[in-house]
């Protein structure tokens, strides 16, 4: 943004975010190499990488979000979405903490009206692992971390999991709106807002810049193949970026499942970096080919097409699978 506004320390600014996103991933890599390592129950162990980077010891910090520093510095781009540390942080989350080890809530309370008994289950001394998240979803459900991380790494199974579990295990059975933790208190409208972002980001995504460079955008990155059935119709309409300006998608399964039609409405301030669509099939079927305005399309990876580099632009696109 300081580059287009022509921002006389632009890039002295950019500069110092750098610096600084290399001194948060030092000090994180220094204490994981400190901390103590996570044994597994086949006997090897896994990297620790902490929370705050004081936090050298697993079973001591609060279970609720001891894992998610390196977890949040790559879904907001403080960290590669991909780093190693990241890596290593889903794997500790993956894998929990090991039976009777960790920190516990107090089980007198398990009786109580609080959220903590709806992780009765995950936080018991006698359970054979002791977890930190659910099908990728956090205690305190408010901030959905699974959104932004697996989004960011691309990682749709992960992200469709997360998904799913987030709308159908988090949302208050009474008050029908989100929670800060399982069935415990609503979330206020930032939290809510989020929920939303997630659905949002599904169909329209601006990626990286995080390091000062210029944002991609991508269209379609996260379509389930449920919503992909034979007949089915996907649209939104007048969706804001960050770019400035809106986009229009509208997405038609043709009846045999076998190929999708779209129409494409670009009308944007500021031009992305480069501009993708990912087209996916019902039945898990490749995509084979593509046209944009008639002509041929170069097909990227993971089923994804590339359009042209321009702030407007109006497209209607075939996708055929094997």
């Amino acid at each position: 943004m300081l580059r287009e506004i022509g921002h006389p320390r632009a890039e002295e600014m950019a500069k110092e975010v750098n610096d600084y996103r290399q001194c948060l991933h030092d000090r994180y890599r220094e204490a994981r190499d400190k901390a103590r390592p996570l044994p597994l129950a086949d006997g090897t162990t896994i990297p620790f990488v902490p929370r705050m980077v004081q936090e050298l010891d697993w079973a001591k910090p609060d279970w609720t979000i001891t894992g998610y520093g390196p977890v949040r510095a790559g879904g907001f781009g403080a960290f590669d979405p991909n780093d190693e540390l990241v890596d290593q942080a889903l794997a500790y989350l993956d894998a929990g903490m090991p039976k009777g080890e960790g920190a516990y809530y107090d089980p007198n309370l398990k009786n109580s009206e609080i959220a903590d008994v709806n992780w009765a289950d995950i936080s018991d001394p006698n359970a054979d692992r002791h977890w930190l998240w659910r099908h990728y979803v956090e205690y305190e459900t408010m901030w959905p971390m699974g959104c932004h991380i697996f989004l960011a790494r691309d990682d749709l199974p992960r992200y469709f999991e997360w998904l799913f579990n987030n709308l159908a295990a988090v949302i208050h059975k009474d008050w029908r709106v989100g929670v800060e933790s399982l069935d415990g208190v609503p979330s206020c409208a930032p939290g809510e807002g989020e929920r939303w972002q997630a659905i949002r980001r599904m169909f329209v995504n601006e990626r990286g810049g995080y390091d000062c460079t210029e944002q991609s955008l991508m269209l379609f990155q996260a379509m389930p193949r449920s919503w992909l059935r034979p007949g089915d119709h996907l649209s939104v309409k007048k969706m804001g970026t960050w770019f400035g300006g809106m986009v229009d998608l509208d997405m038609k399964v043709a009846d045999d499942g076998n190929s999708v039609n779209v129409e494409a409405k670009l009308d944007l301030t500021i031009e992305p970096n480069g501009i993708t669509m990912r087209l996916r099939s019902g039945d898990g079927k490749p995509l084979k080919s593509a046209t944009v305005n008639g002509a041929s399309a170069k097909l990227g990876p993971n089923d994804t097409i590339t359009l042209p580099k321009k702030t407007k632009g109006e497209y209607k696109i075939v996708g055929r699978f094997e």
